[in-house]
Formats: C-alpha cells, structure tokens, sequence
C-alpha cells in the first residue's frame, strides 16, 4: 500500500475514535481572536502604521517629483528616470493611503 493511503486511513481512523477534527484544532488554537488571527485591537494598529507609511511615502514621492522636475539640468539624461521613480514612489504611498484592506 502507499504511504499516502496508510496515513489518509490512520488519520480517519484517529478522527473517528477522538472525535478530533481540523475545525476543533483551529477553534482551539485561535480562541478569541478573529478568522485571520488577528484582534481587533491589532489589526486597528496595523491599520493605522499603513496609514502612517502611506502619508510618508506620499510626502517623500512628492518631494521627489519637486527635486527632478527644479534641476533637470543638473540631471541631465537621467531626468526621465528620476521622474519615474518619483512617480512609483508617491504612487505607492497613495496606494496606501486610499486602499482599504479586507475585512
């Protein structure tokens, strides 16, 4: 027989006699806390450091966008480039700000 059957028959045959289930364990180990294992008060305060990050980038990608588009001379070639990460970077900090993770 194969190893995967013989582990798939003891583990019905284990679940049969203990009444243990997948759903029992996960009930048990997660207790209080919601389905992402998570409490309310860490997922406010996960909310609000990406909040948090979201404005900094913002400001930071802003402040980028200001930089390369006052000294393009001194940039020269690279004024294009400057200017998309600048972008990326304030892009990604809106992204932050105005996205709002599921629940």
């Amino acid at each position: 027989m194969s190893k995967a059957i013989i582990v798939g028959v003891s583990t019905v045959l284990f679940q049969r006699k203990y009444k243990i289930t997948v759903t029992v364990l996960c009930r048990k180990h997660i207790g209080e806390k919601g389905r992402n294992g998570m409490s309310e008060g860490e997922t406010f305060w996960l909310s609000l450091a990406e909040k948090f990050f979201g404005l900094l980038l913002t400001i930071i990608g802003a402040l980028f966008i200001y930089f390369t588009v006052t000294s393009t001379t001194a940039l020269g070639v690279f004024t294009g480039l400057f200017g998309f990460l600048s972008a990326v970077v304030l892009i990604i900090g809106l992204f932050l700000l105005f996205v709002r993770p599921p629940e």
